[in-house]
């Protein structure tokens, strides 16, 4: 796939369509982005408290990292939850 284009991706890696509407697409990417960040927080949490018996210092930093996905993971909802909310005031206007 040639990305020079700037566009938009049509398909992800798993071969899934992305969906034509804006909205939804910002709703699928926010979703695939906070449950990414999740996952994150937990791998972090764990590789910090393996480390932390070696290095202290860098399992700090680990957690740091941890901290900042579920913060991240966090925002991403919140961003998906205000688009869905300004849709629906949108659809209740239009009516």
């Amino acid at each position: 796939m040639d990305d020079s284009s700037g566009a938009a991706p049509v398909a992800n890696d798993d071969g899934d369509d992305w969906p034509d509407d804006h909205l939804a697409m910002m709703q699928k990417m926010l979703a695939e982005q906070s449950a990414s960040l999740h996952l994150m927080f937990y791998d972090l949490r764990d590789f910090s408290a393996e480390t932390f018996r070696e290095s202290p210092r860098a399992a700090e930093g680990f957690i740091r990292l941890a901290l900042r996905a579920q913060a991240n993971c966090r925002s991403s909802l919140d961003a998906m939850a205000r688009a869905d909310r300004a849709a629906r005031d949108r659809e209740a206007a239009a009516k």
